[in-house]
């Protein structure tokens, strides 16, 4: 009994360790786990150097230095082994493994030493590798430092105090006394170096007279991949006491290495003279001065040996400089230093690039004479200038409330090609003048020696009555008009001046009531229609004239409308706009008017009446022109017309609206595009965006495109209709496209309102909603199932079974059946259903049909029905049934019950079979 407990013990176990199902590797994926890494492998002892990432090693002791790294979110243990390849073919060998028991999450270890000898040879790498069962990440497991072995050799001179020749001179000048010259050293190879430092002095006039001077030998030990190598000073002197003249100096070091390796740095070559009268001359910077300006060039001249006294020498190479203090002798005291300012004045005609070279040459008079030479520059800088001239400088003669044009040349009499910033105006102040220039504010580039022409237009103030003194309009009355030119990148402006003096003129003021006529909207909107905008304004016409004495005798005058000129308001189109306005003057001439009456005559302006009119100003010119007589001709009077420009404001009017058709049809469930467009009624260029009102049914939808790279329902500056007049086209309709879908099931004839929203883009206000009608077409549709039906049945069975249609369309649908047993052998198929019927949308209905085999139905037969379904007006569709008819194994023996035999005697027994199955 307890040994079957203990088998049942042990099953129980094998069945629990089957119920527990496998964890696959991404479930671990949420826990907590280390993440090893290597991020330091470094060489801290032993010669080693990177040269531009290529890595070179001594060969013999090294110390590796690794550290590695957890980056994972768990504790753990880790394995560091260091490896090493001899080239990339050699297989790895293990230079050592270490464990470490315990690596915090997120922290590193401390630095781990190894010690490693070198072999030489090219391509070798070390391989730090950290190896855990708990690693979270495998592919950062390795980290490798590749390099080659060999004794390389090399030194560097980092600096040295060696100088070179002071200002003034070509040799370096020392004194007699004891000099000493550092160089700094370092070591640039991976092996041990010494080094040391000679200064040569070979005699300029004896070559074979030479002499060195050596510093000590320094022993310059090699840095590694951690700790770069650091320099070494070495120091040599020169007793100078005894030297004279001037010596070749030759400055090297010499380094020295393993295996008879030697290098050579030669550093200076330079010519010294050894000379207690010592100076220093530091020439002034170069510079660039403008044409006609002067500038003064300051050396500084400094004693670095005893005292001397220099003869000053100034020469130029184009005679500029000042020459004032050719042959002056400075005396300079030990240590002592002075300056020499020198004046350069550039002509005003000098061109660019010219370069001026000054020379100053300082003669020692002491017992070791010497010449110190410097030279400074001084080139042509950017001269910004300009010439104006007035092309007549007048007098000229200009009528009150009439335009003259008055002509300025201005010349780049510069170096430099420049725009020029222009400013106008008059000499004094006069009321109701107007000065403007057609050329703006700013010419353009203006080359060197080109000229530009600059018109000033100056319109005297119409003549008042009575006259007013303030408006400098009387006859005779004189202004300067002037013009200024300054260069934009800097420069003194130019100024020219022309004289203009008032004539004597009569003058017949149309006098309109007001000069500006604001339309409102509701004005525009209401005369739009019906006959347009219609204004009259009175004219008062009146003689005016600045004579300063009545006027004997009448004046006639002629009162006329010019050509109206028409400004839009979005600066597009309209250029025909002002062809639609009409103008009329009635009366238009008066006869005899006396100074001090005046002449009642009326303008009428009438607006467009087709459509409307399009937004902008309108300016209508009225002018009066008075009609002198002999005498007043012959006094010198000038007859002077006056015109007054009426100025219309017409409001920018946004209106817009949808252009579709008022019913469009729709397939049903389908997306149909339908092409419907905007049209700009407004009277102005226009923005808009379109938005479809959210009261469509459920599984309804529908969007909007416009083709806008700005936007799918926005419309960008469409233009109104009338922009395009005379010529009307449709460039005031954007095209849109629509897109409708419908619910799949939505009813045959359905009509659903869509409302579009016209809004103005940068107001959001509403212009117009517009309703369109969308019609749901008739779809004609449905789906048969079974499509294949088996039916098991034995030849004494006669089931029925039923085939299902489905009008999926949208619309009742008449259906025929009927069926086709041209493959039903021995079976009989009926429809027990009627042949034709009406089915409605989304309804589903059964045709039934009756299976009966005949008796002696084969099961080694296929009986198969095709049925039908015609939708009138729409495809057909067919469904198979087929009979399975169950095997019949039926087989009867027969024989007789009994047979006689005789012993020993062969007997035939007849036995008779009966298949009475079906098979």
């Amino acid at each position: 009994m307890s040994n079957r407990k203990i088998a049942f013990s042990i099953l129980a176990v094998f069945l629990l360790q089957v119920a527990v199902p496998m964890i696959p590797v991404d479930a671990t994926s949420g826990r907590a786990t280390p993440d090893f890494t290597v991020t330091v492998l470094t060489l801290s002892a032993g010669g080693s150097i990177d040269v531009g990432g290529e890595y070179t090693l001594s060969p013999g002791e090294h110390t590796v230095r690794i550290v590695v790294s957890n980056q994972g979110t768990a504790d753990g243990p880790v394995t560091l082994n260091l490896i090493h390849k001899a080239s990339p073919a050699s297989p790895e060998t293990q230079v050592t493994s270490i464990e470490i028991s315990n690596i915090q999450a997120g922290s590193s270890s401390n630095p781990i030493p190894i010690q490693w000898t070198a072999l030489s040879g090219d391509d070798q790498t070390l391989i730090a590798r950290v190896v855990s069962l708990t690693d979270s990440e495998s592919s950062n497991d390795d980290r490798e430092l590749g390099f080659d072995v060999s004794a390389f050799n090399s030194g560097n001179v980092l600096a040295d105090t060696v100088p070179g020749p002071s200002g003034g001179f070509t040799d370096v000048r020392l004194d007699h006394s004891t000099h000493t010259f550092d160089a700094t050293v370092r070591n640039t190879g991976v092996m041990d170096i010494s080094a040391v430092f000679e200064i040569n002095f070979t005699d300029v006039g004896d070559p074979t007279n030479a002499m060195s001077y050596w510093s000590n030998t320094l022993i310059l030990e090699p840095g590694n991949l951690l700790n770069p190598s650091i320099g070494g000073i070495l120091s040599t002197s020169v007793d100078a006491s005894s030297l004279l003249g001037s010596w070749t100096m030759v400055t090297r070091v010499v380094f020295n290495g393993t295996d008879s390796w030697s290098s050579t740095v030669v550093r200076n070559v330079e010519t010294v003279t050894f000379s207690d009268f010592i100076i220093d001359v530091s020439a002034p910077g170069d510079r660039a001065i403008e044409p006609g300006a002067t500038t003064s060039l300051t050396w500084i001249v400094s004693n670095l040996g005893s005292a001397d006294d220099l003869t000053i020498e100034l020469g130029s190479t184009n005679g500029w400089h000042d020459d004032s203090q050719e042959g002056n002798v400075l005396t300079l005291l030990a240590s002592e230093s002075t300056t020499i300012s020198v004046p350069v004045t550039v002509p005003s005609n000098a061109v660019k690039p010219t370069l001026e070279n000054i020379y100053l040459n300082l003669s020692s008079a002491s017992i070791d004479p010497y010449i110190a030479r410097s030279v400074a520059h001084v080139m042509v800088g950017d001269q910004y200038q300009a010439t104006v001239n007035a092309v007549d400088p007048g007098p000229i003669t200009v009528t009150p409330a009439q335009t003259s044009s008055l002509e300025f040349e201005i010349t780049n009499s510069g170096n430099v090609p420049t725009a020029f910033n222009i400013d106008y105006g008059l000499s004094a102040s006069a009321k109701n003048w107007v000065v403007s220039t057609s050329s703006g504010t700013t010419t353009d580039m203006v080359q060197v020696g080109a000229t530009v022409s600059v018109f000033v237009q100056v319109t005297p103030a119409p003549i008042s009555s009575p006259l007013d003194a303030g408006e400098r309009n009387s006859a005779g009355d004189s202004l300067f008009t002037w013009l200024s030119a300054t260069p934009t990148s800097g420069g003194i402006p130019a100024l020219d001046s022309a004289q203009i003096v008032v004539r004597a003129v009569i003058a017949v003021d149309p006098g309109p009531e007001t000069d500006l006529v604001v339309l409102s909207e509701q004005e525009v909107e209401d005369a739009n229609g019906s006959g347009g905008i219609d204004k009259i304004l009175s004219l008062s016409v009146e003689v005016r004239h600045n004579l300063g004495s009545a006027v004997t005798g009448g004046v006639d005058a002629d009162i006329t409308v010019g050509t109206p000129v028409f400004n839009s308001s979005s600066s597009e189109g309209g250029l025909s706009e002002a062809a639609r306005w009409t103008q009329d003057i009635t009366p238009d001439s008066v006869s005899g008017l006396e100074v001090g009456d005046i002449f009642q005559s009326w303008l009428a302006i009438d607006g467009p009446s087709d459509e409307l009119p399009m937004a902008g100003e309108l300016v209508v010119p009225v002018t009066a022109t008075p009609v002198l007589t002999a005498l007043q001709q012959a006094n010198g009077v000038l007859a002077s017309s006056v015109t007054r420009n009426i100025t219309v404001v017409i409001p920018s009017i946004i209106d817009g609206e949808i252009i579709s058709e008022s019913t469009l049809e729709a397939d049903v469930g389908n997306e149909k595009d339908f092409p419907i467009g905007l049209a700009n009624t407004g009277n102005d260029f226009s923005s808009y965006r379109l938005v479809i009102v959210d009261d469509l049914p459920e599984l309804w939808s529908a969007t909007l495109d416009t083709s806008s790279a700005a936007g799918s329902t926005l419309v960008e500056n469409l233009a109104p209709a009338m922009a395009d007049h005379p010529n009307p086209g449709q460039d005031h309709v954007a095209d849109v496209v629509l897109s409708v879908t419908t619910d799949p099931q939505a009813p045959a004839d359905t009509l659903q309102p869509l409302t579009i929203r016209v809004e103005n883009r940068d107001t959001g206000e509403l212009l117009s909603l517009n309703t369109i009608l969308i019609r749901v077409e008739e779809s004609i549709s449905f789906e048969l199932e079974p499509t294949t039906h088996i039916i098991d049945l034995s030849p004494y069975e006669n089931p029925s079974t039923r085939v299902y249609i489905n009008n999926t369309g949208n619309v009742a649908t008449t259906f025929k059946i009927w069926l086709d047993d041209a493959a039903a052998n021995s079976v009989d198929f009926s429809l027990e259903s009627p042949e034709e019927t009406v089915i409605a949308p989304g309804v589903v209905e059964a045709m039934k049909i009756r299976l009966t085999p005949d008796s002696d139905a084969s099961a080694d037969d296929v009986h198969k029905l095709t049925l039908w379904v015609e939708a009138v007006g729409g495809l057909n569709l067919s469904a198979e049934i087929i009979a399975n008819i169950t095997a019949d194994h039926h087989l009867e023996i027969i024989s007789l019950n009994s047979i006689s035999v005789t012993p020993g005697v062969e007997e035939t027994i007849d036995v008779n079979f009966a298949n009475n199955g079906n098979l």
